[in-house]
C-alpha cells in the first residue's frame, strides 16, 4: 500500500474501480489551490484507506490536478463503488472540509460527478503525458452520451491529432454528461490540435453532434496522488 503523497496520473482502466469520481474546486487563486490539494492529499495519506471500525474503505485512489491558470483544482478519485464513498462522506467528509475551509476559506464546489468509463483511445504512447484537459459535454440521453463519444474515436481514427497520448470517455451515472478525460504532451501541442479540430470535416461531426452541448474545457497538471494498493499507471 502507498499512501505517502506522490506525482502518478490516474490508472483509468483499473478493474477494480467500481466508480471514477470527478469534481473541481474553484479556489480563485494558485497559492490557495496548492494548499488545499495538499491538505486534501495529507487527509487521505493520513487515514490510510480505513474506515471508522478498521476495515478498509474502499477508497482506491485520489489525483488531484491544477488548473494551469491557478484558478481551481480537480479531484479524480477512484473508489470500489459508490456506496462506499457515501459510506465515507457520512463519517468523514464533514470533518474533512471543516478544517480545509478554515485554512483556505471561500472555495466553492460546483458538484460531484459520479462515472463509469465507457471507453479509451490509446493515440501515442511515445509521448509523455504532460498535460491534462477535462472537456465536458452536456448530453440528452444516455444514448447520446455513448454515441458522441464514439464519433469522437471514429474521429480521431480519421484525423489523428498530433501530441495526444490517449483519451478517456466517462460518462455520468444519471446519463446527463460525458467528460472526456485526455493525456497530451504539452500545452503547445493542446493548442496546435485546436485548428485542426476546427478544420476537419471528421471533428465537425463531433461538434454538430445532435443531443449534445459542448461546455467547454480546462487545463490541469498533476499536483499529486495517493495510491492504496502502489499501482502504477
Amino acid at each position: 500500500m502507498t499512501t505517502t503523497p506522490r506525482l502518478e496520473l490516474p490508472r483509468i482502466g483499473r478493474p477494480d474501480a467500481g466508480t471514477h469520481l470527478v469534481s473541481e474546486w474553484i479556489v480563485g487563486s494558485a497559492e490557495g489551490s496548492r494548499t488545499a490539494a495538499d491538505m486534501a492529499l495529507a487527509e487521505w495519506s493520513e487515514n490510510k484507506g480505513r474506515g471508522p471500525d478498521g476495515d478498509t474503505d474502499g477508497s482506491l485512489a485520489l489525483h488531484i490536478f491544477l488548473n494551469t491558470d491557478g484558478s481551481s483544482l480537480l479531484h479524480y478519485s477512484q473508489w470500489t463503488s459508490d456506496e462506499a464513498h457515501l459510506a465515507w462522506a457520512r463519517n468523514r467528509r464533514d470533518g474533512m472540509i471543516g478544517k480545509l475551509d478554515e485554512v483556505v476559506p471561500g472555495i466553492e464546489r460546483p458538484g460531484l460527478h459520479r462515472t463509469r468509463v465507457y471507453r479509451s483511445i490509446t493515440a501515442d504512447t511515445t509521448l509523455t503525458p504532460g498535460l491534462i484537459v477535462l472537456a465536458t459535454v452536456d448530453a440528452d440521453t444516455p444514448e447520446r452520451q455513448r454515441s458522441w463519444a464514439d464519433t469522437v474515436v471514429a474521429a480521431q481514427q480519421e484525423t489523428p491529432l498530433p501530441g495526444l497520448v490517449s483519451a478517456h470517455f466517462h460518462l455520468t451515472k444519471d446519463g446527463t454528461r460525458v467528460l472526456k478525460y485526455s493525456e497530451w504532451s504539452d500545452v503547445a501541442a493542446h493548442e496546435a490540435a485546436l485548428p485542426v479540430l476546427a478544420a476537419s470535416p471528421a471533428w465537425g461531426k463531433v461538434l454538430e453532434h445532435a443531443g449534445t452541448r459542448h461546455l467547454g474545457f480546462k487545463r490541469y497538471e498533476i499536483h499529486g496522488s495517493v495510491t492504496r494498493d502502489g499501482a502504477g499507471r
